[in-house]
């Protein structure tokens, strides 16, 4: 789940309105729509979802290729460079989220490690480093304030760990 869906629940939770909390699923990612306690259906969400900026918007902000690229028009104007970044950064952030760091996964960050970008390649380095003590997520983070307290500081202090869902 990600920052804003987690912040979302939270919302829920605490304002009782849990049983209006629904899944619903759009193409490969999910969609959170909420139900309103009246009337006992739930809200279509219009559009598509950008991958870059991450925001639903309708169906004529995105070109022929952006439909396939989930980029709508405002972010394919943005330099390659700045949009490699984004998405680097967030299939970073998605790696923690998985209930195991494959093999697969460890030579992609690998590469990620070795990019020209500093902040990307920082990213990586970290979440490589937590690949390699614990690669499976249960009880990877009271394993990392056990054993690699430097490493559970690095993921604090540079967002990772809201990533992790372990906060």
């Amino acid at each position: 789940m990600t920052v804003v869906a987690i912040f979302a629940v939270i919302l829920l939770w605490s304002a009782n309105y849990y049983s209006a909390f629904k899944y619903a699923t759009c193409h490969a990612s999910v969609v959170f729509a909420f139900a309103s306690p009246r009337a006992g259906r739930m809200r279509k969400i219009m559009g598509h979802y950008c991958n870059i900026c991450g925001r639903y918007r309708p169906n004529e902000k995105f070109t022929v290729k952006g439909h396939r690229n989930h980029i709508c028009k405002d972010c394919a104007k943005m330099p390659k460079e700045e949009q490699e970044a984004i998405e680097h950064e967030e299939e970073i952030f998605n790696y923690l989220q998985q209930s195991n760091i494959s093999q697969k996964n460890i030579s992609r960050l690998k590469k990620l490690a070795d990019s020209g970008d500093s902040k990307i390649a920082e990213l990586a380095g970290i979440v490589l480093e937590v690949a390699q003590v614990k690669p499976h997520k249960k009880r990877r983070l009271k394993i990392l304030a056990k054993e690699r307290r430097d490493l559970l500081k690095k993921l604090e202090e540079t967002g990772l760990i809201v990533a992790h869902g372990g906060f």
